[in-house]
């Protein structure tokens, strides 16, 4: 599944969800990806408590999280320390596995279906990547880009479980080729098969998707896309 090295973008805590497959039966139910588009990602953008987040979307988090106010208050505190401190990255995504792990034993052992999940980008795509990410317009460039930047490779203790196809906006949300259905096009026109968990197992296999979602033609987010291993770690 891997070739030779691979540059870590992030570590994911999420949550799976069952809403897409209802809808569409190709897709793995549960499904899990560090898409926020389809899944829930810990934290997001809410936990900052300088970030323009509407008051049903706090109150959302906090009830999930089954949290007090002052408890909850605590989270974002937290939240925004570890970004000050480089341990998490704007807007979901976590710089260090050990950070992750702590949160998540700290605030979500109670949710049934958390994945720590990480991204790492093949070092042939790593020098048109960080072009791509880099700032631009006023616009940061993000937890993703900030990690990529420092080469780290991935850690050990993983399962690889296949590469994703991921469009990142300016600013470090991803999004995958889910978002726009196009499970059903690389199995009838690129005749490439998912596996269980609704990826791509070869490397070259997910580096012809992903040209082919970057075509005009596709119609998929005008981001750059890239083949993104995508490995599970303990929690």
């Amino acid at each position: 599944m891997q070739s030779s090295t691979f540059y870590v973008g992030g570590f994911y805590l999420v949550e799976g969800t069952t809403d897409l497959p209802k809808q569409r039966p190709n897709v793995p139910s549960p499904l899990w990806t560090v898409s926020t588009c389809i899944c829930d990602l810990y934290p997001d953008s809410w936990a900052f408590p300088w970030a323009t987040v509407p008051s049903d979307t706090l109150g959302e988090r906090q009830q999930h999280l089954q949290l007090t106010d002052a408890s909850f208050a605590h989270v974002r505190a937290e939240c925004d320390q570890a970004l000050t401190t480089h341990r998490l990255g704007w807007p979901d995504v976590w710089l260090d596995l050990t950070a992750a792990r702590t949160f998540y034993g700290t605030y979500l052992q109670h949710l049934d279906a958390i994945k720590l999940l990480a991204i790492a980008l093949p070092a042939a795509d790593w020098v048109e990547a960080v072009h791509d990410l880099a700032p631009v317009d006023g616009y940061a460039g993000g937890g993703v880009y900030q990690l990529l930047t420092q080469r780290q490779t991935l850690p050990d203790g993983y399962v690889a479980r296949g590469y994703d196809v991921l469009g990142a906006e300016y600013g470090g949300s991803l999004h995958s080729f889910f978002c726009n259905g196009l499970e059903q096009v690389y199995q009838d026109v690129l005749h490439l098969p998912l596996n269980a968990y609704g990826l791509i197992d070869q490397h070259e296999a997910a580096r012809e998707a992903a040209h082919y979602t970057n075509l005009e033609t596709t119609g998929a987010e005008p981001v750059p896309w890239y083949p993104w291993l995508v490995v599970e770690y303990p929690l």
